[in-house]
């Protein structure tokens, strides 16, 4: 089975992730990589021999180690206004690779070019968890949208962590 395989670009957890699995995912399937530039050097570096696209990603504008609110919303909403042409794009790259099989960690883009192209998508992540924990505090109700923006669409999902599989 040929499959395309993406992770999120903040942090290194996903990236980290994806490095571990890739040797076991290759012994059974065509694996081909889709990675944000932020952790393409970590990847690479330990993945020498995988075929690699990149992927935009959404990320945190932070200066000396604190987010920068305001610079990290727009630089997000210069993302969701190409995220449509983006997609597309993706989509047809996909489709020119015949993958069979997406998946995806905690990434938007790869799921969603993928529903585009009619491949199913297992969504494999940690952060998709506190979509599970909801309070009466308004922050909880806000990280669970946002982690629901950055799954996209799945077939599957498996959460990954310290909790069962859902």
């Amino acid at each position: 089975m040929r499959i395309a395989y993406s992770c999120a670009g903040e942090g290194f957890g996903h990236a980290g992730r994806m490095v571990a699995l890739y040797d076991d995912l290759k012994q059974y399937h065509e694996v081909l990589l889709y990675i944000p530039e932020t952790v393409s050097s970590f990847v690479t570096s330990r993945l020498p021999r995988a075929t690699v696209r990149s992927i935009p990603c959404f990320t945190f504008i932070k200066n000396k180690n604190r987010v920068e609110y305001i610079r990290t919303i727009f630089h997000s909403l210069r993302l969701a206004l190409h995220f449509y042409p983006t997609i597309k794009r993706i989509s047809r790259q996909l489709v020119k690779d015949r993958i069979q099989a997406v998946l995806s960690d905690f990434d938007p883009y790869l799921p969603w070019a993928a529903r585009l192209a009619g491949i199913p998508v297992i969504q494999m992540n940690h952060p998709g968890i506190i979509r599970r924990y909801l309070t009466m505090d308004p922050r909880t109700w806000v990280a669970a949208l946002v982690a629901c923006m950055m799954e996209g669409p799945w077939d599957k999902r498996l959460y990954v962590g310290p909790t069962e599989n859902v």
